[in-house]
């Protein structure tokens, strides 16, 4: 399965014409990690369609806006499904678990052999342990892996790992948010938030279920949410 696609990227001096701030300011964002962008022959490109949904996120005024490309609304059921189940992964430190989460995914899905680099820069940056035994690891900059569909990865460590979540508990299960752009990613990012604090999910994420099980039971949960 190919995730790999052309898209249209925009380099800096596009990126202020189009938000319409300084330089000194999108070099600020660039440096905080900040700004959706990607390192590419030692410049940084961003994706523009990635580039507009984070601007909305963050209320920018764009001129463009009536122009931009209108993107469907994220579904996470497909994303969970493409990214599938995996279980047995590395559990001695969260830096193990993360090597064999990349691996996995190269291998079965033909994701990008640095995958495990992405989700340990984000995560020396805070934790995304975000309780009750879960975790959703991402890269730092949404959409940095050029993916032409989101999707995420519902990974089992072998033993739980600790990644310093806020609550103490030791991550059992870890939900890989690989989003092709911000919109994707902001909106996954809420709705496993949500599904988190359901009380009929923690007996079934800890068999560990398999695809179908997970996916009926999103599903439900996300019904009665929009419901």
């Amino acid at each position: 399965m190919a995730f790999q696609s052309a898209i249209h990227q925009l380099k800096v001096p596009e990126v202020v014409q189009l938000l319409r701030v300084p330089e000194s300011t999108i070099k600020r964002w660039i440096r905080l990690g900040e700004i959706p962008c990607a390192l590419k022959n030692g410049e940084y490109v961003f994706r523009r369609d990635t580039l507009l949904a984070w601007a909305r996120s963050k209320h920018l005024y764009i001129e463009e806006n009536r122009e931009a490309v209108r993107s469907g609304e994220a579904d996470l059921i497909r994303a969970l499904r493409l990214g599938g189940v995996h279980t047995g992964l590395s559990s001695e430190s969260r830096e193990a678990f993360f090597e064999s989460v990349g691996r996995r995914l190269h291998q079965e899905l033909g994701l990008p052999e640095d995958l495990a680099r992405h989700l340990d820069e984000r995560e020396r940056l805070s934790t995304t342990g975000i309780g009750r035994g879960v975790a959703v690891p991402h890269p730092r900059f949404p959409g940095s892996l050029q993916l032409s569909e989101s999707l995420v990865a519902t990974c089992y460590p072998e033993e739980p790992v600790d990644f310093g979540a806020p609550d103490g508990e030791a991550v059992f299960v870890a939900f890989v948010l690989l989003s092709a752009d911000a919109a994707h990613h902001l909106r996954f990012l809420s709705q496993v938030a949500h599904l988190i604090r359901d009380d009929n999910l923690a007996p079934l994420l800890k068999l560990p279920p398999s695809k179908e099980q997970l996916l009926d039971h999103f599903q439900s949960v996300l019904a009665k949410k929009t419901g």
